[in-house]
């Protein structure tokens, strides 16, 4: 199989995985499925920079506990740094989600980085989109920025 083709089948697996939490499949499933698309020997460092941050984004969906956000954030963060910013942002939004306390811990040094990184790189598309979603969700939290 074509790389092409792996990577494809490796993106409809991680679909129907995140698609099955909305039909009632129990997070335990959910975790040992994403583990598994994750050891795949095809799985390259950015596919399973893609499973942690479905594994967040499943874990806010499913308002698992804040301490098993927060373990499961630590656990993927060497993967997200590894990879690219907007990876460590949506990875960073999935564990955010609608908690002020982890928005107000997570979301200013990441706005920082972004910042940085937004004046620095020749290519800004993705990296100004993840510092606008950032932004936004911190002024969602907080109800306007205050430097």
């Amino acid at each position: 199989m074509s790389r092409a083709g792996r990577a494809t089948r490796l993106t409809e697996a991680l679909r129907q995985v995140t698609a099955s939490a909305g039909h009632g499949r129990p997070w335990v499933e959910l975790e040992a499925a994403i583990d598994e698309l994750m050891r795949d020997p095809e799985a390259d460092a950015w596919y399973r920079a893609e499973c942690a941050v479905a594994r967040l984004t499943l874990a806010d969906y499913l308002a698992r506990p804040r301490h098993e956000r927060e373990q499961i954030y630590a656990e993927a963060l060497p993967l997200l740094e590894q990879t690219s910013l907007p990876y460590l942002a949506s990875g960073t939004l999935a564990l955010v989600g609608e908690d002020r306390g982890l928005a107000e811990r997570y979301l200013p040094p990441l706005i920082k980085r972004l910042d940085g990184a937004v004046a620095d790189a020749d290519d800004r598309g993705e990296l100004a989109e993840a510092h606008r979603l950032t932004i936004a969700a911190l002024t969602r939290h907080r109800g306007a920025i205050s430097g």
